[in-house]
């Protein structure tokens, strides 16, 4: 099964382009030499490129999709995702299968790599669930989230998928917005990365993190949008962000985001807005990640969850 989201702007419109323009062969002419059916159709393989370049799969696009099985059966949807943020990994999509195989409303964190995405009009998530599978999994409801960093919890969720999983866990808890939780900095819900502050190293507030633009084929987090609603007078424009160019920060009152910037660097970035999201991080910020100081100030425990 093929994961695919953020597709190239040039390929889609290879593909697009390359059968209408076979057609072609005996293009009409008005007189004045105009050839009106090339130039028709040098705009509709314009405008079919532009489309497919400004589709970029976000994280509120996944919260909310579909889940379906091979047949086509919808089977339930997605309720959240837990992302690395070291790594940027898209770790398990928690599924909500509405009832099926008679499991009631429970979540249930499913391995990123067991699903496959599919893309078109409408997107869904596949995922081919068995009775079986849900059974020997470990199912969690929305107040009582697992613990990530827990090596004996991850294997044996893993494994009721038939996924083995590399030796990166991390002790520690998900890192929520709960600033009097413990947390796990190796992972972080997407619905908590929305909306969560960003900071520079003075500890001024310059925005919040808006959305994040996914990969499915790397089946990572290809950047963060960073809104920085009027600071500095930028407005409302969006920066594409690596998660390497930030750190998680426990507060004492609010956990957030720092980025290492200054009010220059943001003034010079051209950004985007919410119609027009790019495919790859701003490649600015590659020289801007977080090397210094990686120590989060945090403590990391196992034990209770948000």
């Amino acid at each position: 099964m093929k994961r695919f989201w953020m597709t190239s702007g040039l390929t889609a419109a290879l593909l697009i382009s390359a059968p209408l323009l076979a057609d072609d062969t005996t293009p009409a002419t008005e007189p004045g030499g105009v050839n009106v059916k090339v130039d028709a159709q040098r705009d509709a393989n314009r405008d079919a490129t532009k489309a497919t370049e400004k589709k970029v799969c976000t994280g509120a696009d996944l919260i909310g999709m579909t889940v379906k099985n091979s047949e086509g059966e919808n089977l339930g949807t997605i309720n959240d995702a837990v992302i690395d943020l070291k790594s940027g990994k898209i770790r398990y999509v928690a599924v909500s299968f509405g009832g099926f195989a008679g499991i009631g409303d429970k979540l249930f964190a499913v391995p990123f790599q067991a699903v496959a995405a599919h893309k078109g009009d409408n997107p869904y998530i596949e995922f081919d669930a068995t009775e079986k599978s849900l059974e020997n999994a470990q199912g969690f409801d929305e107040a009582h989230w697992p613990d990530f960093g827990d090596a004996k919890w991850v294997m044996t969720n893993d494994r009721a998928y038939d996924y083995e999983r590399e030796n990166d866990v991390r002790k520690g808890e998900l890192a929520t917005d709960d600033a009097k939780s413990p947390v796990d900095v190796s992972a972080m819900r997407l619905s908590t990365l929305d909306g969560i502050t960003v900071k520079n190293q003075q500890g001024e507030t310059i925005g919040s993190i808006a959305d994040a633009a996914l990969n499915a084929d790397r089946g990572k987090v290809e950047y963060v949008a960073l809104s920085f609603g009027g600071f500095v007078g930028i407005g409302d424009k969006l920066l594409a962000v690596p998660l390497d160019a930030l750190k998680f920060h426990k507060g004492e009152n609010e956990n957030y985001l720092v980025m290492n910037v200054t009010e220059k660097e943001l003034e010079n970035r051209q950004g985007f807005d919410q119609s027009n999201w790019p495919h790859h991080a701003d490649s600015a910020w590659s020289g801007k990640v977080m090397k210094k100081d990686r120590k989060i100030n945090v403590d990391v425990n196992v034990g209770g969850q948000k």
